[in-house]
């Protein structure tokens, strides 16, 4: 995550089932664990404690082989997040 032109490193410390309930009761199902090899989907939440004008969400993929042989080419994904007014 990127902000203030700083970058900052975020480690899952897992959810809370307070989050996790809410998330799923607006239709938003949690990511969960995804095995090697496996293919998976669903949602994350990010709390944001210091919120800028400008605040973006990035993510680097790494290029990566399946067990199928499939190639996956390596990505820099980018997505604008806007902080929501208290």
């Amino acid at each position: 995550m990127q902000a203030h032109g700083s970058t900052e490193s975020y480690t899952s410390q897992g959810t809370t089932s307070v989050v996790e309930d809410a998330m799923k009761a607006a239709g938003y199902p949690a990511l969960t664990k995804v095995d090697q090899g496996q293919s998976g989907e669903g949602w994350c939440a990010y709390s944001v404690t210091d919120p800028s004008d400008v605040l973006d969400l990035e993510y680097q993929r790494n290029a990566a082989a399946s067990n199928d042989g499939t190639q996956i080419t390596a990505k820099d994904f980018t997505a604008p997040m806007t902080p929501v007014a208290s």
